[in-house]
């Protein structure tokens, strides 16, 4: 257990020092080209898009030092090795859910898709039910729940080959999408007031104008999800036939 926390953290960290390289990109490639010309046309604006490519490049070198070195490597072989010892060891005890027998390989592999995907659905409906109030945290944790879900359903979903499990998986997608761009403007709006907090006093004007866009892009955005969320709550959730079928 104690070799797994440490890959666990191990993970994070790279997650950590890879990730800035990403929200850079997402932020010079889809956020800002999003926004209305007249906010980036200007000469603060033009001097503001030097400092943010530079710093974009800062976090790419950041990225290629860190997969250079030799300790990510290590960490491969140990992932690597962790998880053949965890395929050729004997089934541990594991929690189960109450519809769940103690051992998956005694169901058919249809009614344990229907399983896996029942528990994604409730954790992503638990959660999503206070999409009005949630903080961008939270969302950022439903679209991270709406993710496992919508590879839950590209795995399983062809258990039900119909137009059911099509509509479910479209609109799991697009729920998804609404709630990675929602995050995506919450990062550039960190992103944006980090430049402002460094003492740039030369380029606050800009950064200013941009975060007050960033501000309504995020509520315009909300009312999407919001939007989103009610029609992902109605979907017919195709596998329960499994459950129906089984009685």
């Amino acid at each position: 257990m104690e070799v797994n926390f440490r890959i666990a953290d191990d993970l994070r960290s790279l997650q950590g020092r890879l990730g800035g390289a990403r929200e850079w990109d997402v932020l010079v490639n889809e956020t800002l080209v999003r926004a209305p010309k007249r906010l980036l046309s200007k000469p603060l604006s033009v001097h503001l898009n030097d400092i943010v490519e530079a710093k974009r490049a800062e976090a790419h070198e950041q990225a290629h030092d860190t997969l250079r070195d030799r300790r990510w490597t290590d960490l491969l072989l140990r992932l690597t090795h962790w998880v053949d010892a965890e395929l050729d060891s004997p089934s541990k005890e594991r929690p189960h859910s109450k519809r769940q027998a103690s051992d998956p390989l005694a169901t058919s592999a249809r009614e344990f898709a229907a399983i896996v995907l029942e528990d994604g659905h409730r954790k992503v409906r638990r959660l999503g039910r206070k999409v009005r109030t949630l903080e961008p945290a939270d969302l950022h944790r439903l679209r991270i729940r709406v993710k496992k879900l919508r590879y839950a359903t590209e795995f399983f979903g062809s258990f039900w080959p119909d137009r059911w499990t099509k509509k479910y998986l479209s609109g799991v997608k697009d729920l998804q999408q609404v709630l990675g761009t929602y995050h995506d403007t919450t990062v550039a709006t960190d992103l944006v007031a980090s430049l402002g907090a460094r003492g740039q006093n030369a380029i606050k004007p800009a950064t200013d104008r941009i975060d007050d866009w960033l501000s309504h892009e995020q509520q315009r955005q909300r009312k999407g999800v919001i939007a989103m969320w009610k029609r992902f709550r109605k979907q017919k959730l195709f596998w329960r036939r499994s459950f129906e079928e089984d009685q």
